[in-house]
């Protein structure tokens, strides 16, 4: 993506689909300035589950640190699963911001 001359081309990193295969956090700082925008979900490492962070196994600091360590100033975007976590968004957003 460096060699290309525009800034329309980037990268989005889903948590939960790069937990199935490998460290969310070691992904986003590979990608690094390239992230345009970020899915936020967990799983268990196993399935697709489409948890609220902090449900599952991801490690959730680490996430954050590199968030940081890349000066992301993106969006969060949720991508949930379970109707039954719509009420919860907000308390995980501001969890998941002291993380």
């Amino acid at each position: 993506m460096a060699e290309l001359d525009t800034t329309s081309v980037g990268a989005v990193i889903d948590t939960g689909h790069r937990n199935l295969s490998g460290d969310p956090a070691a992904a986003l700082r590979t990608v690094g300035r390239h992230l345009i925008t970020l899915h936020l979900h967990d799983n268990h490492g196993e399935r697709d589950e489409h948890l609220l962070p902090g449900q599952g196994a991801i490690n959730w600091a680490d996430v954050m640190q590199a968030l940081r360590d890349i000066d992301y100033g993106g969006e969060f975007m949720y991508e949930i699963g379970r109707p039954e976590d719509l009420p919860k968004l907000a308390a995980n957003a501001k969890w998941i911001q002291h993380e």
